[in-house]
């Protein structure tokens, strides 16, 4: 029941501070084997403090939807990365619009921190607003093997091999930087003919690189990275292709879980093990069993690593499905 309220709290205050369309930091501090406030109480909000203009100076950014930290090698810095949804887009989308990326090494003026814009419409950045054109090997719109590089959400963000990776939508593309330039490290929907529209968990496991992608058709789908890891070998048609699926789609092929949450590494302090999982969360597309539905609307699985004979890797339904914890759908 702990567990499960802390879950609960959390997800609230990352709703509220994203829909604030601001950064925000917090200025208290966490011990040790605090104790969960009464469930009344909540978060107190008045201990964050904005750190940034409402959506970077550009109200078309929605939110801020994805961070992480990255020095970039050879910089000497530590820059915080922010990427953005920005749904401000026409059909075709225009050179300007789209998901934008910004950077902070934590230099404060007037009480928040100096952002640099590194994707987005502004002159001399590293890459164009939705990443448009990056990457893309085929530009006549007539061609069968044309595909748009385009993105207006970047998802997830990780660090790895030295270099910044994020997931995007609606094209499922990954990008990677080494802190000044920009490449797609995959092929749009992974090369995968379906519903794939967003990459939204990416982590690494193991010494690979894992993303989770949504898939409305046909389930959720894992991908792991097995292309070259050096920032000269990425990008190229072949290692964009070098992407191999390692769940079957949406995990029991029941197509229940399409649509994708977070995937993370967890080494279960009590189960007597010493062995980290990747534990990806997923929930479905019926929007009637997430509202209404008696909290069923989501399923968390897990993998240790091991593969099947096939070479997909073996999961395990741990809040959800039939499995063998009693962890009940949406916990």
């Amino acid at each position: 029941m702990k567990y499960n309220r802390l879950m609960s709290m959390v997800c609230v205050l990352v709703l509220v501070l994203s829909s604030f369309g601001g950064i925000y930091y917090w200025k208290g501090s966490i011990k040790a084997n605090a104790q969960l406030p009464p469930i009344n109480n909540g978060f107190e909000l008045w201990q964050w403090e904005q750190v940034s203009d409402e959506g970077f100076g550009d109200l078309t950014n929605d939110y801020a939807w994805s961070m992480a930290v990255y020095s970039p090698p050879g910089s000497g810095k530590e820059y915080l990365y922010v990427g953005t949804l920005n749904t401000n887009v026409t059909d075709p989308p225009l050179p300007e619009q789209g998901c934008q990326i910004w950077r902070t090494d934590g230099t404060m003026i007037d009480g928040k921190y100096v952002w640099e814009q590194v994707v987005g419409p502004a002159a001399g950045n590293q890459a164009p607003a939705g990443f448009m054109g990056v990457g893309q090997h085929c530009f006549n719109p007539l061609d069968p093997n044309y595909d748009l590089s385009f993105a207006f959400g970047v998802r997830g963000m990780t660090v790895y091999n030295g270099l910044l990776w994020v997931g995007t939508m609606p094209f499922a593309e990954i990008f990677v930087t080494d802190g000044s330039t920009w490449k797609r490290a995959n092929l749009p929907g992974f090369g995968v003919v379906g519903g794939m529209t967003s990459t939204r968990g990416i982590t690494v496991y193991k010494g690979k690189i894992y993303a989770e992608v949504e898939d409305r058709d046909n389930g959720v789908r894992i991908f792991r990275y097995d292309g070259p890891t050096d920032f000269d070998s990425i990008g190229t048609l072949a290692a964009q292709a070098n992407w191999i699926q390692v769940n079957y789609p949406g995990f029991d092929n029941t197509n229940y879980n399409k649509m994708v949450g977070e995937l993370l590494v967890f080494d279960p302090p009590d189960d007597g093990e010493d062995e980290e999982y990747l534990y990806a969360c997923t929930w479905t597309l019926d929007a009637d069993a997430i509202i209404i539905g008696g909290g069923d609307g989501f399923e968390i699985w897990r993998t240790n690593g091991s593969e099947n004979p096939d070479g997909k890797l073996k999961w395990e339904c741990v809040v959800g499905g039939n499995n063998l914890y009693g962890n009940e759908p949406g916990l």
